[in-house]
């Protein structure tokens, strides 16, 4: 990671996958982006199982950035599971996701979620939204190290 942060991003959608990995990309840093496919993906992530349990393969991320339309494992079911781990509790995770619905939202902080961004309608948009979250959540916020 050449001394960045690692982000990850969890959606099920590839074209979205590749969007916003090249945003970050483009928005400038030493910062990484690993993608999942999904809820239980992340969780076989966060606690090294199957193909995580390998030394190295997953690294404690610095942040997560969730979507909230997933199939099997939607991404409110996702954060209630994760917030369960005592490990993660204080991970921040940022919701991601195209619903702007008032109760997406409320139901995302009730839930445990450190922010809610919905997602940009554009690659110059996308690319500031990854810019400023970079800033916020990596160079002003000061978050607890587990």
């Amino acid at each position: 990671m050449s001394g960045g942060r690692l982000i990850l991003l969890v959606d099920d959608n590839a074209e979205d996958q590749y969007l916003t990995t090249e945003a970050l990309r483009a928005a400038g840093g030493k910062n990484t982006m690993r993608t999942l496919d999904g809820g239980a993906e992340l969780l076989a992530y966060l606690r090294r199982d199957g193909e995580y349990a390998v030394d190295g393969a997953a690294p404690r991320p610095d942040l997560i950035l969730l979507d909230l339309n997933m199939p099997r494992m939607s991404g409110h079911e996702t954060l209630a599971e994760l917030r369960k781990i005592d490990e993660f509790r204080n991970l921040p995770v940022i919701v991601f996701s195209t619903s702007a619905v008032e109760q997406d939202v409320n139901l995302a902080y009730r839930g445990g979620a450190n922010a809610y961004i919905t997602k940009p309608d554009s690659f110059e948009a996308l690319c500031r939204a990854m810019s400023t979250l970079q800033e916020f959540w990596f160079n002003t916020a000061v978050c607890p190290r587990n």
